[in-house]
């Protein structure tokens, strides 16, 4: 089980990041790129991948270069956004999915055998990465991260079962001689 720290500090980060974004966009212009789906308004949290996210989310795979990107994480933007609206449910799919990521990491940590605080650390050491800015918009990568870490603890949590069961039936095996 995670550590309440790494879910606070993981919340504080989001809430940090997601200002910082918002700051960041109303003092610094605008990159002009061309041939760029934008969408507006939402500034940082809209623009470059996020707008194929939510485009596919809004309209299906209408654009050629929509196809570079997996379904997944449109199709669960689409399913949120109808209760909160696209953008929204973007930035709080992507936030929700880093929090879940990060305490999978200190999960996963603790089941290849690091001690509490290592693996506390290693948590932590995830939530302070400075790519994840990318965690806070509507870019598919906390998803990824989510599922990827949660599948690590998982198998690593089944196999550290099935050893502790192997462990067992040795031991069983001792006593019958």
């Amino acid at each position: 089980m995670a550590s309440s720290s790494v879910v606070v500090v993981g919340v504080v980060s989001r809430v940090l990041m997601v200002s910082w974004l918002a700051v960041s966009d109303w003092l610094l212009p605008d990159h002009e790129a061309s041939g760029v789906r934008r969408v507006t308004p939402g500034g940082p949290f809209t623009r470059w991948d996020a707008a194929h996210f939510l485009g596919i989310a809004r309209e299906g795979y209408a654009r050629e270069q929509d196809a570079a990107f997996f379904p997944l994480y449109p199709w669960l933007v689409g399913l949120l956004g109808r209760a909160v609206g696209l953008r929204v449910a973007g930035v709080l799919l992507s936030n929700l999915c880093f929090l879940a990521a990060a305490t999978a990491v200190e999960d996963a940590s603790r089941a290849v055998g690091l001690d509490h605080d290592a693996a506390r650390r290693a948590a932590l050491a995830f939530v302070a990465n400075p790519a994840s800015v990318f965690s806070s918009t509507a870019y598919s990568e906390s998803l990824f991260a989510c599922l990827a870490f949660t599948g690590i603890r998982g198998l690593l949590g089944a196999k550290r079962f099935k050893d502790d069961d192997d462990d067992d039936d040795d031991d069983d095996d001792d006593d019958d001689d």
